[in-house]
């Protein structure tokens, strides 16, 4: 079993496991959300509220196949730990 460490917005969390894990960003990394840029808000970007409609709008998003293929190799072998 392997312990990794990581922090997320100010907040630490650990994960215990015995396979190796990858963390990826979902916007513009494993999705294509280019067709709801148009719904980026341009005030109070600090609310929630503010982000409603462009994050509704993921479901429409398609996967971004090249990078779900390099994550799936690098999942699916030890890494050299960062620590």
């Amino acid at each position: 079993m392997k312990k990794y460490t990581f922090e997320l917005w100010g907040k630490k969390y650990e994960l215990i496991t015995s396979k190796p894990i990858v963390i990826v960003d979902l916007d513009g990394t494993l999705s294509d959300g280019s067709h709801r840029l148009h719904l980026l808000p341009t005030e109070n970007l600090h609310l929630t509220e503010s982000w409603r409609e462009f994050n509704r709008a993921a479901a429409g998003d398609s996967p971004i196949k090249s990078t779900i293929a390099v994550i799936n190799v690098y999942g699916c072998r030890d890494l050299p730990s960062s620590s």
